[in-house]
């Protein structure tokens, strides 16, 4: 009963269903395979499983690695390859793999999702960003060519013709739009790149990177005395930062500066230090006309849907929000004078304290070293799966060592290895098709370790 409750299971199935042997030979197939792949069943028994893979995947031995991981005792699980349609189409599936019997020799089933509309909306996705890209591409090259050919000739006649007053005052104001034009491409580079990249972080020094902002803003707004008042000092509170975050203060004090009517800017800033915190708390406080409470969270998300596009000059405070995210903090807006938005702004920002690196006992830069190379088809679901579970059990992701073994830097080469992804926790090595059980078991044990950084 048990075996017709089964086959009637199996033929029923909405999923595709391949029963093959230990050399990938199909002896079964249900209507659902029929259905993905467009042939009769007769037409795929006693053919390899490779014969309906992807050329690319078939060259790849892709049926040989999973069959051999199965026969290891693992379950390989959310593999995505291509298969072949017998129109000579190919169909983007999600594949599970398991062994179902070992009488007289082991049969595997490979169960099989159709996810070809997932996977054509992730190609068109990548379609646009290429075409948004290029479209970057000319903009940051092409447009600021021609901008730096604007200020070069605005900037000779200012030196070369005798002007009037009131052309004097255009040429000012055209030679300020045109530079605020290549800011705005210069953000616009540095949002799509902060999305696209994981940008290095550094200690930086939280003093240094608002002067800095300050001078830049004072050198674009000659007109304006702009006074910043504030505590901090050189050397006093180090926060985790990058390439992009003086651009971050200066975004914010540029706001506050361009917005306020007054000839002469204040503006004040103030941080919460606490050494025992992890986040410093920074406010940025302006004395111009403020911003509505409907408006507070729309300043920050100028890129996106279309209704996230109503309000905004530019793109800075946008960039802003990715820098401060992307840095692990966050920033919104509040009244400086509470309850009343008119009297002036308060940008609060929260960014990580610098800490040191923590030594291990045992001398390695983490607990968790996780080995990749462009090579390795798994690695990235397996880099997933660690992460997860890291957070899933509440430990840190800063003890994850992700060495690259194409990287001739690394002093690891992948014939080092047992095999691709490997993940070493602490002691333990799992390496193949890596589930979520083997690295909470792993994880579990490094965590009640003694020589574990609490």
């Amino acid at each position: 009963m048990s075996d017709e409750r089964y086959s009637r299971l199996y033929q029923r199935s909405p999923i595709a269903c391949f029963t093959v042997t230990s050399q990938g030979i199909i002896q079964e197939a249900n209507p659902a395979a029929e259905q993905l792949l467009g042939y009769d069943v007769s037409e795929m028994l006693k053919r390899s499983i490779s014969s309906f893979l992807s050329d690319e995947e078939a060259k790849r031995g892709f049926d040989r690695q999973i069959i051999s991981e199965v026969l290891q005792g693992k379950n390989p699980a959310g593999i995505e390859l291509q298969m072949k349609h017998k129109d000579g189409g190919g169909v983007w599936v999600s594949l599970t793999a398991s062994e179902i019997g070992a009488d007289v020799e082991s049969r595997i089933a490979f169960m099989v999702t159709d996810i070809e509309r997932r996977k054509t909306a992730e190609l068109r996705e990548q379609t646009e960003r290429e075409r948004a890209s290029l479209v970057l591409e000319i903009m940051t090259h092409d447009m600021n060519n021609v901008n730096q050919s604007l200020l070069f000739a605005l900037g000779l006649i200012e030196t070369s013709v005798e002007l009037s007053p009131e052309l004097e005052t255009v040429i000012a104001e055209t030679s300020w739009n045109v530079r605020r034009a290549a800011r705005m491409i210069a953000n616009l580079k540095a949002i799509i790149r902060i999305m696209d990249h994981n940008i290095p972080t550094a200690r930086s020094d939280l003093f240094s990177q608002i002067q800095e902002a300050t001078k830049t803003v004072e050198a674009d707004l000659p007109w304006k005395t702009l006074n910043v008042e504030t505590e901090i000092c050189a050397g006093d509170i180090e926060v985790v930062g990058n390439e992009y975050l003086e651009s971050a203060f200066f975004n914010i004090i540029h706001n506050s500066a361009m917005f306020d009517s007054s000839e002469e800017v204040l503006v004040e800033i103030s941080v919460d230090d606490q050494s025992t915190s992890d986040m410093v708390r920074i406010e940025v406080s302006d004395h111009g006309p403020g911003i509505p409470d409907a408006l507070k969270e729309l300043i920050f998300k100028r890129t996106g849907r279309p209704e996230g596009q109503k309000v905004g000059r530019g793109l800075g405070l946008t960039l802003v929000d990715s820098i401060i995210n992307g840095l692990g903090g966050r920033i919104w807006v509040e009244d400086r004078v509470p309850g009343d938005h008119t009297r002036g702004a308060k940008f609060v920002v929260l960014l990580p304290r610098w800490r040191e690196e923590i030594v291990l006992e045992c001398g390695k830069v983490g607990c968790i070293q996780f080995y990749v190379s462009s090579h390795c088809v798994f690695c990235d679901p397996a880099l997933e799966i660690l992460y997860g579970v890291i957070d899933e059990m509440g430990a840190s992701k800063s003890l994850v060592e992700v060495i690259d073994v194409d990287d001739p830097t690394s002093g690891v080469k992948e014939g080092d290895l047992p095999k691709l992804p490997c993940i070493r926790i602490c002691d333990m090595e799992l390496t193949g098709f890596i589930n979520h059980d083997e690295v909470r078991k792993s994880i579990l044990t490094m965590l009640l370790r003694p020589c574990y950084p609490k």
